[in-house]
């Protein structure tokens, strides 16, 4: 699963890059992520598929990475920003991410030496990593960039105390 978590950390930038480049009027950057993406996959799972599973798994966390690297550089010239404060806004996530992804790997590997299994162990130490992982990654993004923690808490109340708006005319008597 750790192998994976790279795919984990890459896909949102892609897609919110992705979205970004929709909603700027240029989808065409979107076909060449696409085949950056199956490329870069197909060629680095072949050169990998003989050392097994995790390297597979590796191999398509790459190429996700890659995919997302190609999609946010092309961000600021979209948005017509500098690099800088896309960098500023992105790197103490991404480092926070990276962190409790290597600190889980660890923990499991050499502290828990787990390995994963089919029963109810693997499940409760799937939900104890849930919680650490967490904990872990929300306090780092405290300690080093408390902004981004008030803009989760303000999405994450925004998401599930928002009104629709049928409901807000429909009070308003304005249906």
């Amino acid at each position: 699963m750790v192998a994976l978590a790279g795919m984990g950390i890459a896909w949102p930038m892609e897609s919110v890059s992705s979205e970004i480049f929709k909603a700027s009027g240029r989808p065409d950057i979107l076909p060449r992520m696409h085949v950056l993406w199956a490329a870069s996959s197909i060629i680095l799972i072949a050169a990998l598929v003989h050392v097994g599973a995790v390297a597979v798994g590796i191999a398509w966390s790459i190429s996700t990475a890659c995919t997302a690297f190609y999609a946010v550089m092309n961000v600021p010239r979209v948005l017509k920003l500098r690099p800088i404060d896309l960098a500023l806004a992105i790197v103490p996530p991404l480092f926070c991410a990276l962190s409790t992804a290597i600190a889980l790997f660890v923990f499991t590997r050499y502290v828990l030496h787990a390995e994963p299994s089919e029963d109810i162990a693997t499940w409760g130490r799937l939900v104890v990593e849930l919680v650490v992982g967490a904990a872990l990654y929300l306090t780092g993004i405290a300690l080093i960039a408390p902004q981004t923690l008030r803009e989760l808490r303000y999405t994450a109340s925004m998401m599930m105390f928002r009104r629709h708006e049928g409901d807000q005319l429909e009070r308003s008597g304005l249906e």
